[in-house]
């Protein structure tokens, strides 16, 4: 299922000097001028586009497949551009562009027409168009090893553009894949992500780009001797980016100790992708068959004056780590919960006390907890498939009880704040860790301090030797282990170091308040009184709407999708985006006869030199993600939050809306919806989500917007 990717990029850049500015961590951001394409509409796009297929010399079916072309892929790479996913005038899209320029030497042409960008993607993955877009994901950067492989990628893909294969490949197959529906709405877009995770080349245009961008590789100075390891890249991309044991005890203590049984006898066997596939019964290249292509040709070559850097070699590692750094994040954004925490786990070998890193195991445990206590999202893990050392982490996270993984995460996070005592996100999550240990224990005295007095302990014999211990030391070493906790209890040590301060018993016990509180409602709402109470309610929203009495919202990426499916791709593009535009302004025009106050945050609306807000749209779209997939997990902080508390504070409201209209030609569907969010508590009303058995119309679309926003601005 493809998801919505109504996220894109706050500004400022992320400067490099030394290797302690990953000390300081800040998560990569767009700066700069916004490149036109980012906010040219596609419908001018394809017009320009269509006036140079009327010029060329080709049959009607040939200039008819052109102009589908056009369409198909302008709308789907412009939504892909505003997706939120990609990056530009950032270090590592500003890096891969030197490294390009090598490549591209003195063809100005060429390097006017080629624009290359980073993509915030976990897939290992470069893929190029025919507009002159090169996407290189983080995921692929994070397991290179210097600068001539990546270059050697690099001019794989400029072959690509430079022999316009997008468009012959569109010609031999089927055109990108689209889909909506009522269940997947807020999780839609019209570009299709297999796009960012694998490539679509066929085996002919793959073997092409690989024998014309080794020739492209080969005129400039770069080292060859370590090429034949991007394929390696390609065998073992579904691997982190190293293989390290996992070992728990950097979440422990000396008397919290997670048991056995909580961890493999061994871990499964690396196979990697078979490399030697019969590739006659593949649409791609094998592995095997490209890499032996690339050492025949290289076996002619001289090594002399070759380099594996040309641009820089500090850049390249340094970069390389800060991609490594986004990782983490991205795994949580789509809950792969336990790439996050193996792939922290390793960065923190490298980084330790890292208090970016840390804070993001902070937030992986954190929704972990989450979802072990909502019966309905237990976190699991299909640990059995998971190839090498991470496997330990996936297995470690899937065995976890709902109690063990609530006080690991309490655990975690109190430690953290000790440290950090002024973050407000980690504050945040402790406040909410303490409501969810209250259903899990009525107090913390069934938690241990401390042991028995050490000096009780018999020693251990050497090896050899008679045990001299006496009879009754023996029987008081037998009382002592006796009170200790079993291995099935040993979350009891969780809290040694802290259980008797007093801040921490004081959170516990509101915590516990809270989570009584909540509960006593549940319990309420399942009453017959509780049931009545709620029906009164819903006819009363049902007659006089929501009544919220809020003067100003900030409305978000407002969202439009025309389909048909008489069309062979279901996606109306020219009608969508001409929709799109009409919709905006409806908005504004009802939010202004009712005197509400809005302030506009879409891309279309964006300026050059508007980066600031293009990353805000981002960030408030990651926050939107994360509260519509854990809609059910109770008002969980979002994993950026304290951005999206300055962006509310900026602004001037805690209420953002997001809008959506979708229409169906074919069938009469039209839903509308409108969600509204308090987003520095994720506390949200849904104002309209109405699934209508009808035909767009204006009057219509006008009356559900002018009732939206009037429920936003009406008062009891």
């Amino acid at each position: 299922m493809k998801r919505i990717a109504l996220t894109l990029l706050l500004a400022g850049s992320f400067a490099f000097a030394s290797a302690q500015d990953l000390e300081r961590y800040e998560p990569l951001m767009c700066s700069g001028e916004i490149p036109a394409e980012f906010i040219t509409p596609s419908l001018k796009k394809y017009e320009q586009d269509i006036e140079k297929a009327l010029l060329a010399k080709e049959d009607r079916k040939e200039r008819e497949d052109r102009k589908r072309f056009y369409l198909e892929t302008n709308f789907v790479l412009d939504d892909l551009l505003r997706s939120g996913i990609v990056l530009f005038n950032d270090p590592v899209s500003n890096y891969l562009r030197e490294v390009t320029e090598v490549l591209i030497g003195d063809d100005a042409e060429l390097k006017k027409n080629v624009h290359i960008y980073a993509l915030r993607s976990t897939a290992v993955n470069a893929f190029a168009t025919d507009r002159g877009n090169i996407f290189v994901t983080l995921g692929l950067l994070a397991q290179l090893e210097n600068e001539a492989q990546l270059a050697f990628i690099l001019a794989h893909e400029l072959t690509h553009v430079q022999e316009k294969h997008a468009f012959d490949l569109f010609m031999e197959a089927a055109s990108l894949e689209k889909q909506t529906s009522r269940k997947s709405i807020l999780k839609e877009s019209t570009f299709d992500q297999y796009l960012v995770s694998k490539n679509r080349y066929s085996k002919e245009l793959e073997i092409e780009a690989d024998r014309l961008g080794l020739e492209l590789f080969l005129q400039t100075d770069y080292s060859f001797s370590g090429l034949s390891t991007v394929f390696d890249v390609l065998k073992y991309a579904y691997l982190p980016f190293d293989e390290v044991e996992f070992s728990r005890e950097f979440l422990e203590s000396p008397l919290y100790r997670f048991p056995a049984e909580l961890q493999l006898e061994s871990v499964q066997a690396i196979e990697g992708a078979d490399e030697n596939t019969d590739d006659q019964r593949s649409s791609h290249p094998s592995i095997g068959a490209r890499r032996t292509a690339l050492l025949a040709r290289l076996s002619a070559e001289g090594t002399a004056g070759r380099k594996d850097f040309l641009v820089s070699e500090e850049r390249f590692y340094l970069l390389r780590d800060a991609a490594r750094f986004e990782l983490p994040m991205l795994h949580l954004l789509s809950n792969e919960l336990a790439e996050s925490v193996y792939t922290t786990y390793l960065l923190l070998r490298k980084y330790p006390d890292n208090f970016y890193l840390e804070k993001l195991l902070c937030k992986s445990l954190y929704i972990l907890a989450k979802y072990n206590n909502n019966l309905d999202r237990a976190f699991k893990s299909n640990y059995r498939e998971v190839e090498g050392e991470s496997q330990q982490a996936h297995f470690f996270l899937n065995k976890l009880s709902r109690k063990e993984s609530t006080v690991l995460a309490a655990r975690y996070a109190w430690l953290l704040q000790q440290k950090q005592p002024e973050d407000a996100e980690v504050e945040a999550i402790v406040r909410d860790l303490f409501v969810e240990l209250g259903q899990h224990f009525e107090g913390l005295a069934g938690f241990r301090s401390e042991l028995p007095p050490l000096d009780t302990l018999a020693s251990e014999a050497e090896p050899g030797q008679a045990d001299p211990s006496s009879k009754y030391d023996k029987i008081r070493q037998q009382k002592k282990e006796a009170a200790l906790p079993g291995e099935a209890e040993y979350w009891r040590y969780g809290f040694h170091e802290f259980v008797n301060d007093s801040l921490f018993r004081m959170g516990f016990e509101e915590g516990r308040k809270e989570y009584l509180k909540r509960k006593e409602w549940d319990d309420y709402m399942r009453t017959r009184k509780g049931r009545n109470q709620w029906k009164k309610y819903e006819k009363k929203i049902e007659k006089k709407g929501l009544q919220l009495g809020i003067d100003r919202i900030v409305i978000v990426n407002p969202f439009y999708l025309r389909a048909d499916s008489r069309d062979r791709n279901n996606v109306r593009f020219i009608e969508s985006e001409l929709g799109q535009e009409r919709f905006r302004q409806l908005l504004k025009e009802m939010a202004a006869s009712l005197e509400l106050d809005v302030q506009m945050l879409d891309v279309a609306d964006l300026r050059t030199d508007q980066s600031l807000e293009f990353n805000e749209i981002r960030l408030l779209n990651d926050w939107f993600d994360q509260q519509v997939d854990q809609d059910d997990l109770s008002l969980t902080p979002g994993f950026n939050q304290q951005k999206i508390d300055e962006i509310a504070d900026k602004y001037g409201t805690d209420y953002f809306l997001w809008p959506g209209l979708l229409t169906r030609q074919q069938g009469k569907g039209l839903i509308l919806y409108a969600l509204l969010f308090d987003v520095r508590t994720g506390k949200r009303e849904a104002v309209k989500f109405d699934y209508l058995h009808k035909r767009e119309q204006a009057y219509l679309v006008r009356a559900h917007v002018y009732d939206a926003l009037f429920q936003i601005k009406s008062k009891e």
